[in-house]
């Protein structure tokens, strides 16, 4: 599956990681890098979508939401 990040969702990315940055700035970029992996994946396998979480720090899973996607 191709992925195509709307503006919105790529301003959001930039929010958190702007907002991660100011208190821990390598958890900004291991978030980021989560996001790009996790995002990845789908791509890769999209029957994962409504299933995908990954790993938080000590704390369990985060559940990733796949929102407004199309395969065709």
């Amino acid at each position: 599956m191709k992925v195509r990040y709307l503006r919105g969702a790529l301003r959001n990315i930039d929010d958190i990681s702007r907002y991660v940055r100011e208190h821990n700035p390598a958890a900004a970029v291991r978030i980021a890098q989560r996001i790009r992996q996790s995002v990845a994946l789908i791509a890769e396998r999209p029957t994962l979508a409504s299933r995908a979480f990954f790993q938080a720090r000590g704390n369990g899973s985060c559940p990733i939401f796949l929102i407004g996607s199309s395969i065709g």
